[in-house]
């Protein structure tokens, strides 16, 4: 299986600020490019989308250059991710336009975990709705009581193509399915939206897990977006945190959709984020 991992997390504390790495100690060191295995039993890594790691907002966009610069250490790095501030409306083009210079970048990211409910302001989808004209996406990167807001974003930029981060951050670790499934299942509705089969294990329970703990989620993930809409991502390095590894998390990941046919594996695991980042 070649794969191509739609969330790849690289970061260097000594040349970027990243606040919530403080308390990460199992992952606050460098997380570079040899962090990513070339491959592992039955599958390899032939592409990479590196994601904007929430480092200080001053510091954005020299973060994407540095991301950008990643792929002349390793050309599977093939699309960027960045950091772009959309709550600034229309007055946010002209930080989109400093990141046009860049190649790489694909989409960009406004991490939502800390807003209040309500965070969808005029403003907001104005400045979501601005990247259609860059042609990138936008990541969602939303807790499941965000969803109801999340879900609103992308009714309101229907031009706009919407990556779902780590299936909306499902409670794995306090098994709370049905309100994540409530929430979820109207956005798997929405056809400008994609989901992340990816960041499960950072999301179960950390010393405890079992891969039939995650299976529920995957399961409902497939069956409400479908096999054209989902796309595996490894959210590397932050599988550390339950104590495993890259290999380990794509063997789970792989086992659980090992019912579907080839064809359709082939799609979550490569061709589906090759679509979606154009790559």
């Amino acid at each position: 299986m070649q794969i191509v991992d739609s969330h790849v997390h690289y970061w260097d504390p000594a040349q970027m600020r990243l606040v919530w790495l403080d308390a990460q100690t199992l992952i606050d060191a460098p997380v570079l490019t040899d962090s990513v295995p070339a491959g592992g039993s039955g599958w390899a890594v032939e592409k990479i989308v590196a994601v904007q790691s929430s480092v200080i907002s001053q510091q954005a966009l020299v973060e994407a250059e540095w991301l950008s610069s990643l792929a002349a250490h390793d050309a599977r790095i093939r699309a960027v991710v960045a950091f772009a501030p959309v709550e600034e409306g229309a007055n946010v083009r002209a930080w989109l336009d400093r990141l046009k210079v860049l190649p790489m970048v694909r989409g960009v990211e406004r991490p939502l975990k800390s807003e209040t409910q309500g965070f969808v302001t005029p403003a907001y989808m104005d400045g979501v709705r601005a990247l259609a004209d860059y042609g990138w996406s936008f990541g969602i990167s939303a807790k499941a009581s965000q969803l109801a807001d999340a879900l609103l974003l992308a009714q309101s930029c229907p031009g706009v193509q919407f990556a779902l981060n780590h299936a909306g951050y499902p409670d794995i670790a306090g098994k709370s399915f049905e309100s994540w499934r409530d929430a979820i299942t109207p956005l798997a509705a929405l056809p400008n939206v994609t989901c992340k089969l990816s960041g499960l294990l950072a999301l179960a329970d950390q010393l405890n897990w079992t891969p039939p703990d995650l299976q529920p989620y995957i399961d409902h993930i497939i069956a409400s977006f479908g096999v054209d809409r989902v796309m595996f991502g490894s959210n590397s390095p932050m599988y550390r945190l339950a104590g495993s590894t890259y290999a380990a998390w794509t063997d789970v990941a792989l086992r659980a959709v090992s019912k579907l046919n080839p064809v359709d594996q082939e799609k979550i695991f490569a061709s589906n984020a090759a679509r979606f980042y154009k790559i």
